[in-house]
């Protein structure tokens, strides 16, 4: 289960978190390299968060709420992943859809969910 805390808000919610525990989250898509740092994993198709993984929630211009903590900080860990390590087995459109899943999993409307989704799909690249 994904628990996270505020550490602190900004005008518009939330604007960094905090992992409480450690969390893993089996991806719908295959990772056959091992990569691990101080506070994200990926092993055999497994995104592991280390307690204490501290994220800034979404990176555009909305309101933070509840149903978005585990997507950004999911969203988060991917980009991070893709931007540092070369050879990846996935794709940033594939860590987009995983982030949209997940904002509906958590009760997230669906016209909001997919204007967040277009939102990272048409600005995601600058981050990656």
């Amino acid at each position: 289960m994904f628990e996270c805390e505020v550490i602190e808000k900004g005008i518009l919610g939330a604007k960094k978190l905090c992992v409480k525990g450690d969390y893993s989250i089996k991806l719908p898509f295959t990772c056959a390299d091992a990569i691990i740092t101080d506070t994200i994993g990926l092993l055999h198709g497994d995104l592991l968060l280390a307690k204490g993984y501290i994220w800034k929630g979404a990176s555009f211009i909305t309101y933070d709420t509840e149903n978005s903590f585990e997507a950004t900080a999911v969203h988060d860990a991917l980009y991070t992943i893709l931007k540092i390590f070369d050879n990846n087995e996935f794709t940033r459109k594939q860590a987009d859809k995983l982030f949209y899943k997940l904002l509906r999993k958590n009760g997230m409307c669906y016209l909001r969910a997919r204007g967040w989704y277009r939102a990272v799909r048409t600005g995601g690249s600058f981050y990656v």
